[in-house]
């Protein structure tokens, strides 16, 4: 993960440009040892703005088209530590994001599996809850608000606009599972989430 290291101290730069915030909703105590971060799906710059202003490594799961895309592709999502994920195999990527939570890492989910071009809050997909099942990990929602003003669908050039990212109490699948569904986790993150946008245009 090199790349990521020397991406953050650019990131240090770059926000001038581009202003990312980072806060925590009162109370919160992100877990020691390995989690899972859940946050909203706003932009292709989502990963670098949680990145720079996160205060630990994050490993982003990544869909296998992006990771393979050119030689040049791979070698940078390689040198970032992101953990590509095949449709056609994604029990292969849930074990090699477990085995990094196991050994006390960071793994980074947009649980919606696509970038919502329109700001909404689309529905959750199964990976979220497959991981956090097969991992044991606590998963930690976050929001993020003001990408899709940085880049646009049809933009190709990053504008300069601010950006904020805010952090949630982490949470367990055994402290919330006798009230959810088999698809609780999912529906409870997906709750959280979208309280923590609300909280970023309101005052929590």
């Amino acid at each position: 993960m090199w790349f990521y290291d020397a991406n953050k101290l650019a990131g240090a730069i770059l926000r001038l440009y581009c202003p990312v915030t980072l806060s925590y909703t009162s109370g919160t105590t992100l877990p020691d040892g390995g989690f899972i971060l859940a946050c909203n799906h706003e932009s292709y710059l989502d990963p670098w703005f949680l990145g720079t202003v996160f205060p630990r490594r994050i490993r982003f799961l990544i869909t296998h088209e992006w990771y393979f895309r050119s030689r040049w592709w791979t070698n940078f999502f390689s040198a970032l530590g992101t953990i590509p994920v095949n449709p056609a195999k994604p029990l292969s990527a849930i074990k090699r994001a477990r085995d990094h939570l196991k050994n006390g890492d960071v793994v980074g989910i947009f649980p919606e599996g696509q970038i919502s071009w329109t700001g909404e809050l689309l529905p959750f997909q199964p990976g979220l809850d497959l991981l956090s099942k097969t991992a044991d990990s606590p998963v930690v929602p976050v929001a993020l608000v003001g990408a899709r003003n940085v880049l646009p669908a049809n933009c190709r050039l990053p504008r300069p606009r601010k950006v904020s990212v805010l952090i949630g109490n982490p949470f367990r699948r055994t402290e919330i599972a006798h009230s959810y569904t088999e698809t609780f986790l999912n529906d409870f993150i997906r709750n959280e989430v979208s309280r923590l946008r609300l909280c970023l245009s309101t005052v929590c």
